[in-house]
C-alpha cells in the first residue's frame, strides 16, 4: 500500500478572482469503528460553542461579528482511512473595508483547539443533549422509505461489513459512548494530530505568519498509508430477496459486482455508470420511465472503492419483473460496440461542457486540489482523458465481468 507524504507548511493556492478566502484543515486518521458516533458528536460540540463563547447564543453572536460565511467539519471515510476536514470561509480583507481576518481566523482555531472543556471533559449538558439529538435523528431517518430500504439493501449486498458497518447497525456504540472517551478521541485525532493546511484566495506566503500564531506547526512529517479500497466479491449464488413494508410505495434495488475486480476497473465502472444514469444518455431513465412507464423515479450510482454498481427505483408493486427485463435489455444493448462508443463520446462531450461551466467554481478548484493531494478520486479533467483513451474491447470484457449480484424489493402496502 502506498504511503502519502505532505508538506508541514500550508499549501497556498493564490487566486485573486474571488472575494473570499478559504482555510481548510485536514486531519488524517486511521478508521476506527468505535469512532462512528464520536466524530459526529465532535462536529456538533466544536461548531456550536468554544471555551470563550460557551453558549450557542454567545457563539452565534461572535460568528456574525467576525463575518464568518461558513464554518464546517466534514467526516470522510475511505475503508481504513478517515479524514476530519475543517473549513472556514471568510471575506477577503482587500474587498471588505476594515475586516479583521486575524480575528476571524482566531475564532476558527479556538473552535478547534479551545473548545468548551472543563476537567478533561466537554460540557456535560451539551454532551448529553447532542448525544440524544444524534440518536433521535438516526431513529427518525429510518422512518423514511429510502433510508430504510437502503439500509436493508446494504445489509444484504454487503457481507464484508464495508458499507453496512455504519451508525444504523451500531446503535449500541452510541449508548456506550461517554464524555471522557470523547475527550480522549478529541486529543488523539485533533490536538495531538497534525493537519494538512490549505489556503485558497488572494493571499501569499505571508499568511503563514498568522497561521503559525494559532496553529502549532512542528517540523514533523504528515503521512498516512493510503488504504481506500475494499472490493465486494460477487456471491456464489445471486440473491433475490423481497420484503413487505407498511409504506405506500415500493422500492427496488438491483446491484452488480465485478468478477476478479482490478484497480483499473474503476474507470470502466465509472463510465458504465455515466452511460446508464446521467445525461446525455441516461439509458435507465429513458428505458424504464420514458419508454416503458414502469417507475416513478430511478437513480444509478456506483461506489468504485467497493466495486459496486446499483440501480434503485421507485416502482409499483406489479412492475418488478418488467423492470428487471428492461434493465437486462439495456445491458444487451451495451454489448453493441458501435452504440457503446457513441455513448462514450456523448459522455465526454457533456463532461467537457460541464467543465467549461464549472471553470470559475471556487468549490471545484479547492475540491480538485484536495482530491489530487489525497488521491481519493479523479478530477473531471483526468476522467475525460481516461475516457478518451478507453479500450473498447477491454470495456466489453468488463461488462461481461459485471454480474447482477443482488435484487432487493421492498414491497409497499398499496400504490397511490
Amino acid at each position: 500500500m502506498k504511503k502519502l507524504v505532505f508538506k508541514d507548511i500550508p499549501y497556498i493556492l493564490k487566486q485573486k478572482k474571488y472575494s473570499t478566502i478559504e482555510f481548510v484543515l485536514i486531519f488524517p486518521c486511521q478508521y476506527n469503528k468505535s469512532n462512528i458516533f464520536y466524530f459526529p458528536l465532535l462536529r456538533q460540540l466544536l461548531l456550536n460553542t468554544s471555551k470563550k463563547f460557551n453558549t450557542e447564543e454567545k457563539y452565534r453572536k461572535a460568528y456574525q461579528e467576525n463575518m464568518i460565511i461558513s464554518e464546517t467539519l466534514k467526516i470522510s471515510n475511505y475503508n481504513n482511512n478517515t479524514f476530519l476536514t475543517f473549513g472556514l470561509l471568510v471575506p477577503n480583507p482587500k474587498k471588505v473595508k476594515n475586516y479583521d481576518l486575524e480575528s476571524a481566523f482566531k475564532f476558527f482555531t479556538d473552535t478547534i483547539y479551545k473548545p468548551n472543556i472543563i476537567n478533561n471533559k466537554f460540557d456535560q449538558d451539551c454532551f448529553n443533549r447532542e448525544k440524544e439529538y444524534l440518536k433521535e435523528n438516526i431513529l427518525n431517518s429510518t422512518k423514511n422509505i429510502h433510508n430504510k430500504s437502503y439500509q436493508n439493501f446494504i445489509n444484504i449486498v454487503d457481507d464484508k461489513g464495508v458499507l453496512n458497518d455504519n451508525i444504523y447497525n451500531n446503535m449500541n456504540l452510541i449508548e456506550e459512548s461517554n464524555n471522557e472517551e470523547l475527550y480522549n478521541v478529541y486529543n488523539k485525532y485533533i490536538v495531538n494530530n497534525k493537519p494538512i493546511i490549505i489556503v485558497y484566495g488572494d493571499v501569499d506566503e505571508s499568511i503563514n505568519n498568522m497561521i503559525q500564531k494559532y496553529i502549532k506547526i512542528e517540523n514533523k512529517e504528515i503521512s498516512f498509508v493510503k488504504d481506500y479500497d475494499n472490493y465486494l466479491i460477487p456471491f456464489k449464488k445471486k440473491k433475490n430477496i423481497e420484503e413487505k413494508s407498511k409504506y405506500n410505495q415500493s422500492f427496488l434495488y438491483i446491484a452488480y459486482k465485478i468478477e476478479n475486480k482490478k484497480k483499473k476497473d474503476d474507470i470502466y465502472l465509472k463510465i458504465i455508470t455515466k452511460i446508464l444514469g446521467s445525461q446525455p444518455n441516461d439509458l435507465v431513465f429513458k428505458k424504464l420511465r420514458n419508454e416503458l412507464g414502469l417507475v416513478y423515479s430511478v437513480k444509478t450510482w456506483c461506489n468504485s472503492k467497493v466495486g459496486l454498481l446499483v440501480i434503485e427505483t421507485y416502482t409499483n408493486n406489479n412492475s418488478k419483473e418488467e423492470v428487471l427485463m428492461g434493465i437486462e435489455s439495456i445491458f444487451e444493448e451495451l454489448k453493441d460496440k458501435t452504440l457503446l462508443n457513441n455513448y462514450i463520446q456523448k459522455v465526454i462531450e457533456c463532461m467537457k461542457y460541464n467543465l467549461i461551466r464549472s471553470k470559475d467554481s471556487r468549490v471545484k478548484k479547492i475540491n480538485d486540489f484536495i482530491a489530487k493531494k489525497l488521491k481519493t478520486k479523479y478530477t473531471t479533467e483526468e476522467l475525460i482523458k481516461k475516457y478518451e483513451n478507453i479500450d473498447l474491447d477491454e470495456l466489453l470484457k468488463f461488462i461481461d465481468r459485471l454480474k447482477q449480484d443482488t435484487i432487493y424489493f421492498l414491497r409497499g402496502d398499496f400504490d397511490e
